[in-house]
């Protein structure tokens, strides 16, 4: 049996053990994850336990240096610091709402060093466009920079990158969330990049940079139905922004309007999944509120463990919930899997979110442990 499979097998049964017993996740986590490295070493570049899966010789010196780069979006005397070598990503994968945001934050805050991101639109340079993490073109189709290198800070030789991969849709149908390894390794390679011919103007298109610039991968898993229930949360804040305020009216901030929001998305693409999903996994769906939401979650995690072995790059699993209870011993992993220390250049705080495991049944959460059983 695959490495990955196993991986997410026993991750599923410690997981539904502790949905019946009302078990912190954190404590099926550091089983799960135990069971994973002991004996299993030969199998797989993990580097799990103190996030040694790179050389430290790797590691070079970063040069602050000015130039005329208007390409880019910057002017003589801007700050710019340019790795000695090369940079190489090391891709943070997370399914929505489940801690990228704060991971790289953390990252940046603690060691004052770039983040990068396969999304081009978080930063835009003066210019107009998006700003590669580095002048060389294989960088030209990303990642890119989270934030504006006016900040002066470090680009380390492993970059950690944000991307959510595919299969992640929100309001959308099986014929679009239904993903293969090869679509979904192409998803995680595939960048956003906005272009400008006059810095006003703005255009974004999709590109898709070489897997021989990702060498490593972070991997963050978040309990279930904590994750889909604060998918429903930024939904309703993207809604909002956009000046929608009819949505909010319709299906509130609370248990109600998510389970009201569940079935209006549960009847909306029921005949297509009737005639493309398996016939045991679409009568399971009946019983779960959200019920493609918590799909397109196993489906995710499922192949964000197999790409990693096909690609052949360490990687490590990182657990949201665990920055509530071990923040160093978590903060200080992650770091050391990016060949990075803590400078303490700002600290920042966890706020652990509330648990949503109330917003469902019991016989809700048995459903959602068959869904797990059929999908593994």
């Amino acid at each position: 049996m695959k490495l990955g499979f196993y991986f997410i097998h026993v991750a599923i049964t410690v997981m539904m053990i502790s949905i019946i017993n009302m078990v912190s996740l954190v404590v099926w986590a550091h089983v799960f994850f135990s069971k994973i490295t002991k004996g299993q070493d030969q199998q797989q570049k993990q580097g799990q336990g103190q996030g040694q899966a790179f050389s430290s010789s790797f590691w070079s010196a970063t040069t602050l240096i000015t130039q005329n780069d208007t390409d880019r979006g910057r002017h003589v005397g801007d700050p710019l610091i340019i790795p000695l070598l090369k940079p190489k990503v090391v891709w943070l994968m997370s399914f929505p709402n489940s801690g990228n945001s704060f991971t790289t934050q953390m990252v940046r805050m603690h060691t004052n060093h770039f983040t990068a991101t396969n999304y081009g639109d978080e930063h835009i340079g003066e210019n107009g466009t998006s700003v590669p993490i580095h002048h060389d073109p294989i960088y030209a189709n990303g990642p890119f920079l989270s934030e504006s290198i006016t900040k002066a800070r470090n680009i380390g030789n492993l970059v950690l990158t944000k991307t959510h991969c595919g299969g992640r849709c929100s309001r959308c149908g099986p014929e679009t969330y239904m993903e293969t390894l090869e679509s979904f390794q192409a998803a995680c390679l595939t960048a956003r990049r906005g272009n400008s011919l006059d810095g006003k103007v703005i255009t974004f298109e999709k590109v898709q940079y070489n897997e021989s610039l990702v060498h490593g991968a972070i991997h963050i898993m978040r309990d279930p139905f904590d994750n889909i229930v604060s998918r429903f949360h930024l939904i309703q804040k993207v809604n909002k922004k956009l000046g929608d305020t009819k949505f909010e009216k319709t299906f509130p901030n609370n248990v109600h309007g998510f389970r009201k929001w569940c079935n209006y998305m549960d009847k909306l693409y029921l005949n297509s999944e009737e005639k493309l999903l398996n016939g045991q996994i679409f009568d399971v769906f009946q019983s779960i509120p959200c019920h493609s939401d918590f799909y397109r979650y196993i489906q995710w995690h499922n192949l964000a463990l197999q790409v990693t072995q096909v690609m052949d790059i360490p990687s490590i699993v990182a657990y949201y919930e665990d920055y509530g209870h071990d923040f160093n011993v978590v903060k200080d992993r992650i770091l050391s899997f990016i060949d990075l220390k803590d400078e303490g250049y700002r600290n920042v705080t966890f706020a652990s979110g509330k648990n949503y495991r109330n917003y469902f049944t019991d016989n809700e959460r048995g459903a959602v442990q068959r869904l797990f059983h059929l999908l593994a």
